[in-house]
């Protein structure tokens, strides 16, 4: 995954996005603790975690 400090994705952020969406390739913007990290990911791509996850669940749930 492609990292950058706070720094750069306050200064690149349009570009990041574009990259981002272009590339579907999610961006994790550094902080100095896992706890002020974060991941930038194109909304088709959350989607798509969010629908797989729904289904894994609900396959879970299926076989209780």
């Amino acid at each position: 995954m492609y990292e950058v400090t706070p720094n750069q994705a306050k200064r690149d952020f349009y570009k990041i996005i574009k990259m981002v969406n272009e590339k579907s390739m999610p961006i994790e913007v550094k902080g100095k603790t896992e706890d002020e990290s974060v991941v930038i990911m194109s909304a088709k791509y959350y989607k798509a975690i969010q629908e797989k996850l729904h289904s894994v669940d609900a396959e879970i749930q299926a076989k209780k």
